[in-house]
C-alpha cells in the first residue's frame, strides 16, 4: 500500500506586484472599502462585489467613535461647570480667568470633535 496519499491541490495563486510606492495605497483603499486586499483587487478587476462584505469597523474607527462620545460628555461637563461658576457671586473676580480658560478648552474640544467626525466620514 502506498503511504503517500494523493490530495487535491489548490490551484497555484496568481501573484501581483504593485508598482513601487503603491502597496500602501492599495492597502488603504481596501481598508476604506472594508474589504480584504484580495477582495478589493477582485472587485476592481471584475467590477463585482464579493458575496459578503465585512461590515465591521476598523479598530481606529471604533476608537474614534468612542472618543467622540467622550469629548461630547467633557464639553457638556465644562458648560455645566461654567454655568455653576457664574452663579457663585463670591468667585466673580476669578471667574473671568476661568471663563477664558473654559472657552479655550471648549474651542479645542470642538476642533478635535470636528476632526474625528471628518475621519469617520460623518457630519458634525
Amino acid at each position: 500500500m502506498d503511504t503517500k496519499q494523493k490530495t487535491a491541490k489548490r490551484p497555484r495563486p496568481i501573484s501581483y506586484r504593485p508598482p513601487v510606492g503603491r502597496e500602501q495605497e492599495i492597502q488603504d483603499r481596501a481598508e476604506k472599502a472594508k474589504l480584504s486586499v484580495n477582495a478589493f483587487i477582485t472587485e476592481c478587476i471584475f467590477s463585482i462585489r464579493p458575496p459578503r462584505q465585512a461590515r465591521r469597523s476598523t479598530l481606529a474607527e471604533a476608537q474614534a467613535g468612542k472618543m467622540l462620545g467622550q469629548l461630547g460628555a467633557i464639553k457638556q461637563e465644562l458648560r455645566e461647570l461654567r454655568d455653576n461658576l457664574r452663579s457663585d457671586v463670591e468667585q466673580v473676580r476669578s471667574f473671568d480667568t476661568v471663563e477664558r480658560q473654559l472657552a479655550h478648552i471648549e474651542i479645542v474640544l470642538t476642533d478635535i470633535r470636528w476632526a474625528l467626525f471628518k475621519l469617520l466620514g460623518r457630519k458634525p
